[in-house]
């Protein structure tokens, strides 16, 4: 992973409503794309489920592998 690198940019002044705050941003990403990429760098397939202590299933990550930080 790259390090240093920028991904996406924001307004200097973003709208910070909850159901606005991706429309000043350009190229979004959340937490979940920077697990996803960090698990996928590991070579853990984040796609996979497991089962919790109570028998639910839950993913690694739902999010998408950020590939601009592989490169």
């Amino acid at each position: 992973i790259q390090g240093g690198r920028v991904v996406g940019q924001t307004s200097p002044t973003p709208k910070l409503a909850e159901n606005q705050w991706t429309e000043d941003v350009s190229d979004p990403r959340n937490i979940e794309d920077l697990n996803a990429t960090i698990l996928h760098a590991l070579g853990i397939d984040f796609k996979q489920e497991i089962e919790t202590p109570i028998g639910r299933p839950m993913a690694f990550s739902k999010g998408k592998v950020i590939a601009e930080l592989l490169a």
